[in-house]
């Protein structure tokens, strides 16, 4: 809708651009559309608004018409309702240049065309069906805005791209072939040609030929499956570094690590968050398990807090040390352990039959054990431990100890943004018991670094 308005506003423009008295407020009534309405559809489409819109056509129509018909500029000027200043001023801050240097360049092109609505429908039509078909698979939710597109990604969009990155091979290129290369834009579309090729021939090296004959013959019909090699080249690889085998004159290029793992890791931030890892404790407790937290450097607090939440961070690199303290694997004795309250189950993982006396009393202020009792509590399986022989064997959560490495091993390349990135939310769902769930900050540390 919005374009059409555009199309019959510019329209009207073109077809009355030549009226010294060709107002806004004309174009307003002639479509039916306030200013303010028109503003910013214009926006949208043209990047500035009507009345701007209207200046600049006029200016560059009367350069153009100057430069072709040989006229003095304050001629030109008085035509279009200027007069030689204000028209040199307007020249200048429209475009950054006089009417004099545009007439000694000797070129009556125009500096401002009319908007093609056409090649805006052509294009808005290209992609549209590309959208919808994303959109049908719930990987993005999109509208059009102007001529730009504005989208959102959804989850399976991260799974989707974290899988498609698991497909992409390290790509081989001669050597001699590399010596010709000058430039990135050269490079980028070359090794997207050896991808395509390289998965032509099925990933077998003896059968790639780098012909550039046939390259040429593909450029010329590009196929949506070249052009999808040539994109991953330059959104996924690495350019600046390459490895060859002693002796091979073959060159390969890899994807870039550093993307791969942050791809991987908002798909497994998705899953997880899709996980059960809502953990409830008495008011007592939730205080206890905060100071000694705490107290150990386990966790930081965020200064962030509302009538009912209160945030804190666990540190990764300190929650998998007491992981990897306490064991990710621990075989505990069968006989009487279903009969076991979960703390008593955590205090048998902990300790074996090794129970340490606490004379009746434990200093939780400064004691270890209420966060080892915790992570036992909440990361290990101790609801369902594997029966082997006499012994059940009691494992922490894979999947938590793989997100965890990949956040140290992130936090070491991207630096201090990254080291404490394990959020949680606490909510008091009762007078007497706290809420503690894992919050969705995978997305938003994929939106502030540029991935999506």
């Amino acid at each position: 809708m919005d374009l059409e308005v555009f199309e019959t506003a510019t329209k009207y423009i073109e077809n009355n651009i030549g009226q010294n008295n060709l107002l806004v407020q004309k174009v307003s009534e002639y479509t039916n559309y306030s200013i303010r309405h028109l503003d910013r559809i214009f926006e949208s489409y043209a990047e500035c608004t009507v009345t701007r819109y209207i200046r600049k056509r006029k200016i560059s129509l009367a350069l153009s018409e100057a430069a072709i018909k040989k006229l003095p500029i304050n001629l030109i000027a008085n035509r279009h309702n200027f007069d030689a200043a204000s028209f040199t001023r307007a020249t200048k801050s429209e475009y950054g240049i006089t009417p004099k240097k545009y007439l000694k360049q000797g070129d009556p092109a125009e500096l401002f065309p009319p908007s093609n609505v056409e090649e805006l429908k052509k294009s808005i039509n290209e992609v549209a069906p590309f959208m919808d078909s994303l959109a049908e698979k719930g990987l993005i939710k999109y509208r059009f805005k102007g001529k730009d597109i504005a989208f959102t990604c959804k989850p399976a969009m991260f799974e989707s791209a974290s899988q498609y990155l698991r497909t992409l091979p390290a790509v081989p290129l001669p050597a001699q072939l590399l010596e010709n290369i000058h430039d990135y834009d050269q490079l980028s579309t070359v090794l997207g040609l050896s991808l395509y090729e390289f998965k032509l021939c099925q990933f077998d090296l003896d059968k790639m030929e780098w012909n550039t004959d046939n390259w040429d013959k593909w450029c010329e019909n590009l196929s949506d499956d070249l052009i999808m090699a040539i994109d991953a080249i330059n959104f996924w690889y690495s350019l600046d570094s390459a490895y060859a085998q002693e002796g091979s004159n073959i060159v390969w290029f890899r994807v870039d690590s550093l993307k791969t793992k942050k791809m991987h890791l908002i798909a497994a931030g998705d899953k997880m968050n899709k996980k059960p890892y809502s953990i409830k404790m008495t008011k007592d407790e939730f205080v206890i398990l905060l100071e000694s937290a705490h107290t150990v450097g386990l966790t930081c607090y965020t200064g962030r807090s509302g009538s009912d939440n209160i945030f804190i961070e666990f540190i990764p690199s300190k929650l998998l040390a007491y992981i990897k303290e306490i064991s990710q694997e621990v075989y505990v004795p069968a006989a009487g352990f279903e009969n076991l309250a979960s703390n008593s189950r955590a205090m048998l993982v902990l300790f074996g039959s090794k129970l340490p006396s606490f004379h009746g009393k434990v200093n939780f202020g400064v004691d270890e054990l209420p966060v080892k009792l915790f992570i036992v509590r909440n990361f290990y399986n101790i609801e369902s431990p594997v029966l082997i022989g006499n012994q059940l064997k009691v494992e922490a959560n894979e999947f938590i100890i793989d997100v965890l490495e990949s956040l140290i091993e992130l936090s070491e390349v991207c630096g201090e943004e990254l080291k404490k990135n394990l959020d949680y939310t606490v909510k008091e769902v009762s007078k007497e018991e706290f809420e503690l769930k894992l919050n969705d900050i995978f997305v938003t540390m994929a939106l502030e670094d540029g991935i999506i």
